[in-house]
């Protein structure tokens, strides 16, 4: 006898057994453990729900960590995440950040763009 998970996350039992020595109460048994038409639908109806919702959230947000740092989303496919000390750090960078940004603007292609070949 092996244990397995079914495609649903729920336990499952399968039987290596000749269905012929199988008594009709234990296939009834068996039979019952799998799921319904109506039961897959509902569970298809469920995914996609949280499928949606989980779209309508991919926009930028604030929370905060396990850790206690600042994590900022949606710029990427992980977060941006720092202790405040750091954000107040950066912050405080910010007049030096966007000087050197534009004083490398040509080096800088914007997401998406290709970056620009180096003349010799």
């Amino acid at each position: 006898m092996a244990k397995t998970n079914d495609i649903f996350g729920r336990k499952n039992v399968k039987h290596v057994v000749d269905s012929e020595t199988v008594e009709p109460v234990a296939q009834a048994q068996a039979d019952a453990s799998e799921p319904t038409m109506a039961e897959v639908m509902a569970e298809l109806a469920d995914l996609k729900r949280q499928l949606a919702n989980k779209e309508a959230s991919k926009g930028k947000g604030l929370r905060v960590s396990p850790k206690g740092c600042v994590s900022v989303y949606g710029f990427g496919r992980f977060p941006i995440s720092y202790y405040k000390s750091t954000w107040k750090a950066l912050f405080a960078m910010k007049d030096e950040i966007l000087s050197f940004i534009e004083a490398n603007n040509d080096a800088l292609p914007e997401k998406g763009e290709k970056k620009p070949v180096a003349k010799s």
